[in-house]
């Protein structure tokens, strides 16, 4: 068992225990809080921004000459928006692994205004020499790391480690991705897809360890199965894929025989996980949703790798589909039971569960039902990704900016 230090600084404490006022900026009490509102707000923007240029009408707004456009997309989508949801979640997830404070008032300020800097020096091309681009940008995923394998050492808290090797590997895609801006390597589309992999074996660590909890606690009667060997093969079968895709992308045979053994893996992890009464309750459904498109997505990869579908349509699933489904509803379910909310989602919340699950359904199935129609399913989805992260924000915004139901640090 990890040995823990002797004292520790209590999580949600009263008053001015944890070393803060509970009225001072709740904003920067925890990680969740400005990660996850610059997630939305960044959810939001981009993908405008996005369709905008895709249909050739906001050509004027396309971002500066460091990346092409297409890069752009494909870097921010990852590595702002998703890596901002990452970082929320990480921040706040290991205060509870080590049971200490990870960056707050300054120290989160800092890492936020360092995430923001990167956006900005992106935008830079025409006035930043690239290499302080590449480094402005690439420095917030090590500062991360720094804020959460900090605690998870003092405490020795090496099960979860590995999300700091996840880490260390997704800088590495995006060095890969600033690489070629810079000329030096054409390997940017490659990191991208290795940085989305990566993604995709974190949500399978975190879903197996959060999504049974989360049904068994708010369904005491549920049959929730887990089985360790299968824990142990899903897993294996994603890092797999994972390095055929990074280091034999060619090797197509390979690569569908990988995909179709992590679909089976995990549909087998997820049947045992399913419940029925799980699909009454809003915060479970749309997580489990999210995994659900995980799977479709290594379904429809084995079947691109033998040329039965476009090749994009399963990064898509796994980008607009997993990572986005899952990520709104991990952050409506982590922003409520750290701000001491019932964990229960309204109306507007389970609206915008359902938008994001149709941006996936038009960005990945559209094409293949009507594909002449490849541009308008583009813009639709987007347009349904929008509205769906304005309908959280309408929402969440308060939450994040306001202090915790019962008065504590958090």
């Amino acid at each position: 068992m990890a040995k823990r230090p002797q004292q520790v600084v209590p999580l949600a404490v009263k008053g001015v225990a944890a070393g803060a006022d509970k009225n001072s900026m709740p904003l920067w009490a925890m990680g969740f809080r400005p990660f996850f509102l610059l997630a939305g707000v960044s959810a939001i923007m981009l993908v405008a921004v996005w369709v905008g240029i895709y249909r050739g009408e906001w050509i004027a707004v396309a971002p500066g000459r460091y990346f092409d456009i297409f890069t752009w997309h494909y870097h921010e989508m990852i590595f702002a928006f998703t890596t901002a949801v990452i970082a929320g979640f990480l921040l706040t997830a290991a205060s509870n692994w080590t049971g200490m404070r990870t960056a707050h008032g300054p120290w989160l300020m800092a890492l936020v205004g360092l995430w923001l800097a990167g956006r900005v020096a992106i935008l830079s091309g025409e006035v930043m020499p690239e290499p302080l681009i590449a480094a402005i940008d690439i420095a917030f995923l090590p500062a991360l790391i720094a804020a959460v394998a900090v605690p998870i050492i003092q405490t020795q808290n090496w099960r979860n480690l590995v999300f700091i090797v996840l880490l260390l590997a997704m800088t590495i895609a995006n060095v890969m991705m600033h690489l070629q801006a810079m000329g030096i390597a054409a390997v940017a589309r490659p990191g991208a897809f290795f940085a989305v992999y990566l993604v995709m074996i974190m949500i399978a660590i975190v879903g197996g360890r959060v999504f049974p909890y989360f049904a068994s606690k708010r369904l005491p009667e549920a049959k929730v199965k887990r089985y360790p060997a299968l824990e142990i093969a899903s897993i294996a079968t994603l890092v797999a894929l994972t390095l055929a895709e990074l280091v034999a992308p060619t090797a197509l045979e390979v690569i569908a025989l990988l995909a179709a053994l992590a679909a089976v893996a995990h549909t087998l992890r997820f049947v045992g996980w399913c419940d029925r009464r799980v699909w009454g309750v809003p915060l479970l459904w749309v997580l489990y949703t999210g995994y659900a498109w995980l799977i479709i997505a290594l379904i429809m990869r084995a079947a691109a790798a033998r040329g039965y579908v476009m090749p994009m349509l399963p990064t898509h699933a796994m980008t607009v589909g997993a990572i986005g489904v899952l990520t709104m509803g991990m952050m409506a379910r982590v922003s409520l039971g750290h701000t001491a909310r019932e964990l229960k989602a309204s109306k507007i919340t389970i609206a915008a569960f359902v938008v994001i699950n149709l941006a996936a359904v038009v960005r990945v199935l559209g094409p293949m039902v009507v594909p002449q129609k490849y541009a308008a399913c583009v813009s639709a989805s987007g347009v349904l990704w929008a509205i769906a992260f304005v309908l959280f924000l309408i929402v969440y915004t308060p939450i994040f900016i306001k202090p915790r139901e019962d008065g504590r640090i958090g």
